[in-house]
């Protein structure tokens, strides 16, 4: 199942914004913490010493914090737009709430 969320993400790279950026990690959100934690760790140093942001849109960082979760627990696709709220923490949402918003056409 991660892999079909890998690939899929993949062919969404270029319909996103430009300082937009997607990424798969755990559905649910005790999880996605943990998730969020586990990358902040393995991020090079350059990415560990700056925001959540430049965390979740490592994409590397990203796939190995994935390796620490069963393949048995829901996974997503979350599409961050860091500049919609102007902060270090950037907003998520699905890439079914992103095309509606942003009127682009994508089958998933």
């Amino acid at each position: 199942m991660v892999n079909n969320l890998l690939e899929l993400n993949e062919r969404f790279q270029p319909f996103l914004h430009s300082s937009d950026y997607s990424f798969v990690a755990p559905a649910e959100y005790s999880q996605f913490d943990r998730f969020c934690d586990i990358a902040s760790q393995i991020a090079p140093k350059p990415v560990f010493d700056s925001s959540i942001h430049n965390v979740l849109s490592d994409k590397a960082t990203t796939r190995s914090a994935l390796r620490n979760f069963r393949n048995n627990i829901g996974f997503t696709i979350y599409v961050a737009e860091p500049e919609s709220q102007g902060t270090d923490a950037p907003s998520l949402t699905t890439i079914d709430e992103y095309c509606s918003r942003h009127q682009i056409s994508f089958d998933c």
